[in-house]
C-alpha cells in the first residue's frame, strides 16, 4: 500500500472512533446488536409462565392449558393456549379449542398489539385499549378479525388477582351489537417462583 493509502486510512480510522463510541459514556458496554429493538414487556411480566385453569360459558366448561413466554430472539410474547370442553348436550363429542398468539410493540402507534391465530382458521389483532398502572387489569379489543363476517368484534380482559391468580373475560359482539360475554377462564400458576416473570 503506498504512503498516501496509509495515511487516507489512518484518517478515516480517527474520524470513525468518535462516531462509533457517540452516546457512550467511558468504559461502558455497547448494546448487543437486537437489545435496543426489544420492547418492554413490564406491563405483562405477572402473565409470564405456565397456567391451568377452568372456563365456563356459551360453548360448556372447559379445562384450560396456557404458557406465556418471552421468544422470537425477545421481540415477542409467545402465547399458546388450549381449552378442552366437556361433552355437552349441544355438542355430545366435546371440543378441543387450540390458538396460538404473538404480543410486540408496535412503536409507530406505541401500542402493545396481539395477533392470535386461532384453529378455525380465525386471526384476531387486538390492540392493547386500557391497562391499570399496576398492571392488574389488561384490556384488549380487536381492531380486525380475519375469515369471518364484517361487523364481528372481540375483546379479551385479564384481571389480575395475586402473582399466581388471573382471571380472562372473553367477550364478543355481533355486527351492531353490544359485547357479550362468550366465555370466563380462571388460572392459577403451576410452574414455580423461579420462572415466574424471568426473561
Amino acid at each position: 500500500m503506498s504512503a498516501t493509502g496509509k495515511i487516507v486510512l489512518a484518517v478515516l480510522a480517527v474520524l470513525w472512533m468518535p462516531v462509533a463510541g457517540h452516546g457512550q459514556a467511558a468504559g461502558e458496554k455497547a448494546p448487543a446488536k437486537n437489545e435496543a429493538r426489544h420492547p418492554d414487556f413490564a406491563p405483562l411480566k405477572a402473565l409470564i409462565g405456565q397456567w391451568s385453569g377452568h372456563g365456563a360459558g356459551q360453548p360448556g366448561n372447559s379445562d384450560v392449558q396456557r404458557s406465556y413466554r418471552i421468544g422470537v430472539g425477545g421481540a415477542f410474547v409467545v402465547v399458546e393456549n388450549q381449552s378442552v370442553y366437556a361433552p355437552q348436550k349441544a355438542n355430545p363429542s366435546g371440543e378441543r379449542h387450540v390458538d396460538h398468539s404473538l404480543i410486540g410493540y408496535d412503536r409507530a402507534r406505541k401500542k402493545y398489539v396481539m395477533r392470535q391465530f386461532h384453529a378455525e382458521g380465525f386471526v384476531n389483532q387486538y390492540v392493547l385499549d386500557e391497562m391499570a398502572p399496576d398492571g392488574t387489569k389488561l384490556v384488549w379489543v380487536t381492531e380486525a378479525i380475519e375469515n369471518i363476517s364484517p361487523g364481528w368484534r372481540a375483546k379479551e380482559t385479564y384481571l389480575v388477582k395475586s402473582p399466581d391468580e388471573f382471571t380472562e373475560v372473553f367477550e364478543l359482539a355481533q355486527p351492531g351489537k353490544d359485547f357479550e360475554v362468550y366465555t370466563k377462564n380462571e388460572f392459577r400458576r403451576v410452574n414455580s417462583d423461579a420462572q415466574r416473570g424471568g426473561r
